[in-house]
């Protein structure tokens, strides 16, 4: 139980009575302490209950955890000062206020609102705002055979990841799906799978109709059927037989590939063993010949050189 006003203490007025009359509500959930003998159990459809000596009154609220709090009470024409508190506990909120139509009839009003005992607990049941109400959800039928494409992916008692996991399916494995969760006609993207004789709920996310290659979702992630391509870090650009990665930056050769595409104008010797660059004319390991755009220098084992200015033949090649 928690209570938010903080705890006073008086100064005992002359004549108090020292013992005060005890009031319980209607149905027993609540005790409080009246102010002095004047004061009175009254009927207010506004309130859960409500007590008054004829001028102050003080009145409670009895509220189910959630559900909106009134606004906060504040003095007006008919009350020169309001007190305000509340008692809450994990179900249930008591909103409780007195109002003095003078000022210093206020600090009684609180002592006795300080005296309220709860004497039955969680007479109401909290409301989770957050939950869908189950009038809103329904299942779209499905008849069909998918494949898991995660590791070890949950099966949940229901359709929420804070349902408990009452078993899994690994990478590959085969589940019967029966229905997708729907709200108000929109897919959740939670499936209703046949499990055990029962029906379980898993992520959609994790499952697919098409059966996944690999042996598990880490192993197959960024590789072909063949399990040979790598992906271009700026353009992603595949060989179709996943044998070759081209890339826009680098001109970086794939192990497996048997070309080189050159960063600056792509161009491709037809047979792979010569790189043609267009600023360093460097030479392919494999290749005889140098073009140089630049100087037209000859490589040592060339017989030809290809001027960049004139694009003469050497007489001797």
């Amino acid at each position: 139980m928690i209570l938010s006003a903080s705890v006073c203490t008086f100064a005992e007025e002359p004549g108090a009575d020292p013992t005060p009359r005890v009031i319980e509500t209607s149905d027993g959930v609540l005790s409080i302490a009246a102010p002095s003998e004047t004061w009175e159990v009254t009927a207010d459809p506004n309130y859960w209950f409500a007590m008054t000596d004829g001028m102050n009154t003080i009145t409670i609220e009895h509220l189910a955890n959630g559900e909106s709090l009134p606004a906060v009470a504040v003095a007006d024409e008919t009350y020169e000062a309001v007190y305000q508190a509340f008692v809450s506990t994990r179900n249930e909120v008591f909103v409780v206020k007195g109002s003095a139509v003078r000022a210093e009839a206020l600090e009684s009003i609180m002592r006795s609102i300080g005296t309220i005992k709860i004497l039955q607990f969680n007479t109401k049941t909290a409301i989770n705002k957050d939950a869908p109400a189950a009038s809103t959800l329904s299942i779209r039928p499905i008849d069909k055979t998918y494949y898991v494409i995660g590791d070890s992916v949950n099966i949940r008692l229901g359709c929420s990841i804070d349902d408990q996991a009452i078993g899994s399916k690994d990478y590959g494995e085969e589940v019967h799906v029966i229905g997708a969760v729907q709200k108000d006609g929109v897919d959740l993207g939670w499936y209703q799978i046949s499990f055990n004789n029962a029906t379980g709920y898993v992520s959609a996310a994790f499952l697919s109709e098409t059966k996944p290659q690999g042996n598990s979702a880490k192993s197959s992630a960024g590789s072909s059927g063949n399990g040979n391509y790598a992906l271009d870090s700026a353009n992603g650009t595949q060989d179709p037989l996943g044998e070759t990665v081209i890339d826009s930056v680098n001109g970086t050769q794939d192990p497996l590939a048997e070309t080189v595409i050159d960063s600056v104008n792509g161009t491709q010797d037809p047979l792979a063993e010569t790189v043609i660059d267009s600023v360093n004319g460097t030479q392919d390991p494999l290749a005889e010949t140098v073009i140089d755009s630049v100087n037209g220098t000859q490589d040592p084992l060339a017989e030809v050189v290809i001027d960049s200015v004139n694009g003469t033949q050497d007489p001797a090649a």
